[in-house]
């Protein structure tokens, strides 16, 4: 069913975030201070995903909407990607 669907994206894309969240906090400090300049590039791509994926989400906090919010289905995995070959 629709809901079911609804659902099953929901829970997919609050686990990608999840990770992604707990990668960029931990990433985030680093690259701030300047470190590792061959990835800053990679990583202020991901900080431009992250954050305006969090600002769709302030500007509207239902679940409903995040689960519906227009993106490709690959995107936050490829986000997810990139935060780690930042972090080797």
């Amino acid at each position: 069913s629709v809901w079911e669907t609804l659902m099953s994206n929901l829970a997919d894309r609050l686990n990608h975030m999840n990770a992604i969240q707990r990668k960029w906090l931990y990433l985030q400090p680093i690259f701030a201070r300047g470190a590792l300049p061959q990835e800053q590039p990679r990583f202020r791509r991901v900080h431009e995903d992250f954050q305006g994926i969090m600002a769709s989400i302030d500007a509207d906090s239902l679940v409903k909407s995040f689960a519906e919010m227009r993106m490709r289905e690959e995107h936050l995995h490829e986000m997810s990607t990139q935060l780690d070959m930042c972090q080797k």
